[in-house]
């Protein structure tokens, strides 16, 4: 999948984070300069499906770009609950969606038909208010194994 860049604004978490736990999240990626993980989010609507801390890190670092990968809800194989008791289907997860509904942290795990693979995506970068072009985000921001 390829990796592409959104505005933080434009993105809409579905979930709460807990901020105590940004600051584990962040740590590293202040330390390493950079992010390892893109986000996921819906390509038909911008919602945030994974990554919930490392966008509240990005934003807190006042990053202008967020390194994603768009999924379809087709490429999402199950959505389960994190804690037990809860319901959790993609309906649930599409409907919270189209609602602007803000779960609470931890509610839906999307598990995808394929793997996501580590980044390089500098912090120096990703706070650049300069557009980039297709070719050097590519160099950029290539997956590790390439």
């Amino acid at each position: 999948m390829k990796v592409v860049f959104h505005l933080p604004d434009q993105i809409m978490p579905l979930g709460q984070v807990k901020v105590r736990h940004v600051a584990h999240i962040a740590y590293p990626i202040q330390k390493n300069r950079g992010g390892k993980r893109p986000l996921i989010i819906s390509r038909e609507c911008g919602t945030l499906l994974d990554g919930h801390y490392s966008y509240t890190a990005l934003r807190k670092f006042c990053a202008v770009y967020a390194p994603c990968i768009e999924v379809d809800y087709d490429n999402i194989d199950e959505v389960t609950a994190w804690r037990e008791n809860e319901l959790a289907t993609s309906q649930n997860a599409r409907r919270a969606a189209s609602n602007g509904a803000i779960l609470p942290s931890k509610t839906l795990k999307h598990l995808l038909k394929f793997p996501i693979l580590p980044i390089r995506a500098p912090l120096g970068e990703l706070r650049s208010d300069e557009l980039r072009s297709t070719d050097q985000i590519d160099h950029c921001y290539q997956t590790e194994s390439s």
